[in-house]
């Protein structure tokens, strides 16, 4: 019983912490030219797409990523994924996963082209919903400041 109320007031924490992050990222998207927000620098790492992060680190991305969604549904406004990227980056560095940066990609779709941001860490994305997990390329060298 007392691990549960834990459990809830942890994860209300941790929504109130990520509404924050949603509302710097919206400010952030909505205010900057979009070009001032893409940074062009070369990988640190190759990218490989079967690294997976250790188990510690995907427990604090996937806690993370779910209060960033909770955060989306409960507050009005855009709920974009350059906007989920972004605040989840945010949040993710400060606990644990310093390397963690948004990724920007690209496909073409059936209604033409399309674009996608998501966060990754070391070439494993970090809380991506699985229905995008490989569906774009990643425009190597391309990030969020």
């Amino acid at each position: 019983m007392i691990a549960a109320v834990v459990r809830k007031g942890r994860a209300t924490c941790d929504v109130l912490h990520a509404a924050l992050a949603v509302r710097r990222a919206r400010r952030t998207v909505a205010c900057a030219p979009l070009g001032s927000l893409v940074q062009s620098n070369a990988p640190n790492m190759p990218v490989d797409a079967t690294t997976s992060l250790p188990t510690a680190e995907r427990v604090v991305a996937e806690r993370w990523g779910a209060a960033v969604d909770r955060a989306l549904r409960w507050t009005p406004g855009d709920s974009a994924c350059l906007v989920r990227a972004s605040a989840l980056r945010d949040l993710v560095i400060g606990r644990g996963l310093p390397r963690a940066e948004v990724r920007i990609g690209v496909r073409r779709g059936t209604t033409g082209f399309e674009a996608h941001a998501w966060v990754e860490q070391d070439g494993s994305s970090i809380a991506e919903p699985a229905i995008f997990q490989g569906a774009f390329a990643s425009i190597e060298g391309v990030t969020l400041r």
